[in-house]
């Protein structure tokens, strides 16, 4: 897929068959109050599709073949920069494990196999003058080094089989580059754990009110918590769950909310949804449990080994409201926390809404909301492929954020409506780093 034209397509021809299926709200269930923040394991509410666009005068490293990664090994320097055994990402340590050298960067696409536990990648180049070197992770652009060379922070990659490049852009011949790959050590950040994943403490400015984690084959899970329930925050997590079951949460014995279990990470910590209620700050009773995931029948099930969890955050209280949703002021993307910067919007509503940034300063995360419709949002970088997703909704929705613009760069931002008339209304959140 490589233009526009077969990006709409594609979504044409599927959204007559988009449906959330992922989150369930009985008819009585919370007052029909529940509305999902963001999505940790199922994707987002709207359908999107993402496709990489090849920008005029940036070509791509051929496949090479590439290498495997050098075997484990003591630290070490690479790319003229010492190595650091262990690093930290929000709280979570990792340990080195490998290396990927200037000469197997050099010779094109490196693959990383599949890893049981989670890992990241730092950047490392050297000799690069008023040159840049910019990491993919497939297509995607996620690491850059510049102003003559450095050792980057780490970033998250796929446990999955993975596919690694670095692309030299205005270097001169001497320039080298490497990558230092670290894996999950078992350093979990403050919070409430069962010794395999943890509610963190404070999660993208989020603080923890309450958690708990249920024994392996428990039924059901209690606990209680203070808080104004619609400043208030869920992250769920489940492991060992057959597929014909979900998990299903009551606030007060008002209804349920069930979703389906994914994969359990050791973060559990990421929101799920949060409940519309102007009520007080008072005492709310929280049920979990397992139970089918379709039908009335939601019993609780007990499952030997199973085990579940549930927690409550604290949402800031000086989040904006932005068309009747609650914009983050903080959020974590890319390995790191970022906070609002400033917000762009089209006023009464147009056909597109686009604007340009420059990063000389340092990287950018985006994301808007929007009133709904059937939205592509484009990106042209000077020195990456330009990208483009598409979204269609109903009603109001936050997208992201968690489009990374690379530091050092140049982008013209386009998001705008695919139907031909239409027109939204939206606004861009524009975000800096906070660490």
């Amino acid at each position: 897929m490589s233009t526009t034209d077969e990006l709409r397509a594609v979504l044409g021809d599927h959204a007559a068959g988009v449906a959330d299926h992922d989150l369930h709200v009985r008819p009585v269930a919370v007052r029909e109050r529940v509305r999902v923040v963001r999505r940790r394991r199922r994707g987002l509410v709207a359908a999107a599709v993402a496709v990489v666009l090849t920008a005029a005068g940036v070509g791509l490293l051929p496949t090479l073949g590439g290498g495997a990664p050098e075997p484990a090994g003591p630290p070490h320097r690479l790319a003229g920069h010492d190595v650091p055994a262990r690093v930290s990402v929000l709280g979570f340590g990792y340990r080195y494990a490998d290396a990927v050298p200037p000469r197997e960067v050099a010779g094109g696409r490196v693959r990383l196999p599949a890893s049981d536990r989670g890992r990241v990648v730092s950047l490392v180049a050297d000799g690069l003058g008023d040159g840049v070197a910019t990491l993919f992770v497939g297509n995607e652009p996620v690491a850059r080094s510049l102003a003559g060379g450095s050792l980057e922070r780490p970033v998250p990659v796929p446990a999955d089989a993975t596919t690694l490049r670095v692309r030299l852009h205005d270097a001169p011949a001497g320039a080298t580059a490497a990558l230092a790959v670290y894996q999950r050590d078992g350093r979990m950040p403050d919070g409430v754990s069962n010794g395999s994943a943890v509610f963190r403490r404070t999660v993208a400015g989020a603080d923890l009110l309450a958690g708990r984690f249920s024994e392996p084959g428990q039924a059901v899970l209690r606990f209680g918590f203070t808080g104004a329930l619609g400043e208030v925050s869920f992250a769920d997590y489940c492991t060992g769950v057959p597929r014909r079951l979900a998990l299903h949460v009551a606030i007060d014995g008002d209804g349920y909310v069930s979703s389906p279990c994914g994969d359990a990470a050791e973060d559990a910590g990421l929101t799920d949804f949060s409940v519309e209620d102007p009520g007080p700050v008072q005492q709310h009773r929280v049920r979990a449990w397992l139970a089918p995931g379709t039908g009335q029948d939601a019993r609780p099930v007990a499952v030997p080994g199973a085990v579940i969890g549930l927690a409550a955050y604290g949402e800031q209280a000086a989040d904006p409201v932005v068309q009747g949703m609650r914009v983050p002021t903080t959020v974590e993307d890319a390995g790191r926390t970022w906070t609002l910067d400033r917000m762009i919007d089209n006023g009464a509503g147009s056909h597109v809404l686009a604007h340009s940034f420059d990063t000389a300063d340092g990287p950018l995360v985006l994301g808007y909301v929007s009133s709904g419709g059937h939205l592509g949002l484009r990106l042209d970088g000077r020195l990456v492929p330009a990208t483009e997703t598409g979204a269609w909704g109903t009603g109001p929705s936050l997208s992201g954020p968690g489009t990374v613009l690379l530091p050092g760069d140049h982008y013209r931002v386009t998001l705008g409506e695919e139907r031909p008339g239409r027109t939204f209304r939206g606004t861009l959140l524009v975000y800096r780093p906070a660490d």
